[in-house]
């Protein structure tokens, strides 16, 4: 899964939602196995069959890798709400201090403009509804099937 939020460049989203994918592992039974399988492992694990036995078996199982696609949509939508908050609160962590280092600094130099600060203010207002918008959508599926050695 791939985290889109469709926000204008100006505003630097990526800065902020620092997950640009999210990977689910699941079995047959919709199990999560996440922790079990990282990337490297998988990779590592997995062998090449020809297209056209790759594309037999996915005609032969596509009712139930349609159903684990939907479970592992619900596992990443339990997911998604986190990634968003975290993201938040990194822009906030970011935003924030500068917004308050301009406004003591405004407070003993005349030079630094109401602007300034109402620009940051109204960027933090932004971010945050692009942020809060953001949706998962599905990027990619890969099937693995496991085999006696």
């Amino acid at each position: 899964f791939t985290m889109n939020c469709p926000a204008p460049k100006s505003l630097q989203v990526g800065r902020y939602l620092n997950h640009s994918y999210l990977r689910i592992v699941t079995d047959e039974k919709g199990h999560n196995f996440n922790e079990i399988f990282n990337e490297t492992m998988f990779n590592e694990l997995a062998g090449r069959i020809p297209k056209t036995t790759a594309q037999e078996l996915v005609r032969h199982a596509r009712p139930k890798i349609t159903e684990l696609i939907t479970q592992a949509q619900q596992l990443a939508a339990q997911q998604q709400s986190a990634i968003i908050n975290q993201a938040i609160k990194t822009m906030q962590s970011v935003l924030q201090p500068e917004q308050e280092r301009l406004t003591a600094l405004a407070k003993v130099n005349s030079n630094i403009r109401i602007e300034e600060i109402t620009y940051i203010e109204q960027t933090q207002q932004s971010l945050t509804q692009y942020l809060q918008s953001a949706q998962l959508s599905l990027n990619a599926v890969r099937v693995a099937i496991i085999t006696e050695p």
